[in-house]
């Protein structure tokens, strides 16, 4: 799973997974993205699961 906000794209979150284990079955990825949205803070740190390097 990806979950990323694009350069150039600001507030535009990207979420990519298989479709074995994906977007559709993960209880996770949609709160995740929801709580980028909202501000709140994240049960798990999306940097993890971007798609840049972490710094």
């Amino acid at each position: 799973m990806v979950i990323s906000e694009p350069d150039g794209a600001e507030g535009m979150i990207v979420l990519t997974a298989c479709g074995v284990g994906g977007v559709d079955r993960s209880p996770g990825a949609g709160p995740i993205v929801a709580d980028i949205v909202a501000g709140r803070d994240q049960w798990i740190a999306p940097g993890i699961l971007g798609a840049k390097p972490l710094r």
